[in-house]
């Protein structure tokens, strides 16, 4: 019967399924933000691109669980054309780290242009593993 036991199963095991994933939807990724020497004011910096970063990787919310974003001059004090380096680490649940790096005149263009390569590389894996259903392709991701 498909209203008999079963029934009561599959409507139990739905509702288990969507309260893991609202637990999962509501658990924040962590935003770590590291300069070196050369940028100043730090703090201001990590508090100004810290929400933009969040912002654009909230899609991405259940399947990263810490975005590490370090912000450097590679000239120092000296001026420099594409002197500023972004290096952006996001850790996926269950996969090994990914890394990209991003060199630009700017602050501001550094970290959009690591930001969307990090997004590039990430839809690349997701969509990957989302879909193919082979073990040995899963290997390939």
């Amino acid at each position: 019967m498909f209203f008999g036991n079963n029934f009561d199963e599959r409507v139990l095991r739905v509702k288990f399924v969507l309260k893991v994933l609202l637990i999962k939807k509501i658990k924040k990724m962590e935003v770590q933000f590291n300069t070196d020497n050369n940028i100043e004011d730090p703090g201001r910096v990590s508090d100004f691109f810290s929400p933009i970063i969040e912002k654009e990787f909230k899609r991405f919310n259940s399947y990263i669980t810490r975005l590490e974003v370090h912000l450097s001059d590679e000239n120092g004090i000296k001026d420099g054309l594409e002197d500023k380096k972004c290096v952006i680490e996001a850790r996926l649940k269950g996969k090994k780290p990914i890394v990209v790096t991003n060199l630009a005149g700017s602050n501001e263009l550094a970290i959009k242009g690591s930001i969307d390569k990090m997004k590039t590389s990430i839809d690349s894996i997701l969509g990957c593993l989302l879909y193919t259903s082979d073990a040995a392709d899963d290997l390939l991701c």
